[in-house]
């Protein structure tokens, strides 16, 4: 747009009152004037997604706010009407209203209502935080240890039949029970099944000889069980009392020396197993959540995804992890199609990460009914917070 001079005037000449007093005829306006102004205003209006209306006159300002709001791409929960979800336990702060933080934008983890229903392994814990809903547990067999019973030769393996070990299961510690005597250089193992009186070693723990009753080792890093096949905990002792005093009744199987590798040279035999256990801090199993629905009142562009993370375990952070076993989508579709975000660290304080990404433009077209969807590798993670944003 260009100044446009009154009639009859060229290049910046202002335009001038009528004064009759003084002579002066006053500027006549030419009809290009009105009709660039017009044409620019229509422009505006249109270009922000609203149709011109003869009855409505604040399409100006909703045309300027629309576009003002459209150009700010970063996380903002004050801006309302652009946040789809604002998701968060209030038991963390006593001070957020239990009616809504920013208009009907907000909802808790506290009651469990930000949890869709189509989402997996993803509920509220005890501390009012997302987390995977599989809690840890014990493996131990058989559950109460009985008397010696009579045992193979030293320096052999034992495999405990009933010792299986749940598939996707973090283990942390491994145990056994010692009814007398000491064993000498007792080995604590876990294996898979490959065929009948075929194993392979999975995980080995040398741990130390005790005289009586339960004792529990830890590993020096958490063990995690394949998501298939079969696992099971074995013992194996060169010296001193036999694993005759690893006690207990039931099926077992035995092979010469400590097993290394994959070694098909077991026999099964239906008495006397070892007594084992193994300490599980959870299943690896994925967290998929999906938080319920918001409307936005204009259709997004594009949308910010933020969310804070924490590693309950301190078992690795996220380094690795972010994009490829940790999953940030966005729909404004109500779900039906996701659509991913690249995250990335925007901060960290010990264990606990704010982790964000943006999508700059989503392919679906025609829609506002906004979600976010979060997921996670194991339940070593939980979500304290989540947001979106539209824009």
């Amino acid at each position: 747009m260009q100044f446009i001079p009154p009639f009859g005037e060229t290049g910046s000449t202002p335009y001038a009152d009528r004064n009759t007093s003084l002579g002066v005829d006053g500027s006549r306006v030419p009809a290009q004037f009105f009709n660039d102004i017009l044409a620019e205003l229509l422009e505006l209006i249109t270009f922000a997604g609203l149709t011109p209306s003869a009855g409505d006159l604040t399409q100006v300002r909703q045309a300027i706010q629309a576009m003002i709001l459209a150009g700010v791409p970063t996380f903002d929960p004050i801006a309302q009407k652009r946040i789809a979800l604002l998701m968060f336990n209030r038991l963390a702060d006593e001070s957020l209203p239990a009616e809504g933080l920013v208009g009907d934008f907000y909802d808790s983890f506290e009651d469990g209502s930000g949890v869709d229903g189509g989402s997996t392994n993803a509920t509220v814990d005890a501390a009012g935080y997302l987390r995977n809903s599989t809690p840890g547990g014990v493996v131990q067999e058989p559950a109460s240890p009985g008397a010696n019973h009579e045992s193979p030769a030293l320096d052999r393996t034992v495999i405990n039949l009933d010792a299986v070990l749940p598939n996707g299961a973090l283990v942390t510690q491994l145990g056994y029970f010692q009814s007398s005597g000491l064993p000498t250089s007792p080995t604590i193992v876990i294996v898979r099944q490959d065929a009948a009186d075929t194993y392979t070693l999975m995980e080995s723990l040398a741990v130390t000889p005790q005289a009586a009753g339960w004792a529990d080792f830890a590993l020096p890093s958490a063990y995690v069980v394949p998501g298939t096949g079969t696992f099971l905990l074995g013992f194996h002792v060169t010296g001193g009392q036999r694993s005759s005093n690893i006690a207990g009744a039931g099926s077992r199987a035995n092979a010469a020396g400590l097993i290394a590798g994959t070694d098909a040279g077991f026999t099964t035999v239906e008495t006397s197993q070892p007594s084992l256990r193994a300490t599980y801090a959870g299943l690896i199993a994925a967290m998929d959540y999906r938080s319920v629905s918001q409307e936005l009142a204009i259709e997004p562009v594009g949308g910010t995804l933020i969310f804070t993370l924490e590693d309950v375990d301190l078992v690795g952070g996220v380094s690795g992890r972010l994009n490829t076993t940790i999953l940030g989508h966005l729909s404004k579709d109500d779900g039906s199609t996701w659509e991913a975000v690249t995250l990335s660290i925007a901060e960290q304080v010990g264990g606990l990460y704010t982790i964000a990404g943006t999508l700059p433009e989503m392919a679906v077209t025609g829609d506002k009914t906004c979600r976010l969807r979060i997921q996670l590798p194991d339940t070593r993670y939980r979500i304290h917070a989540a947001g979106l944003q539209g824009f």
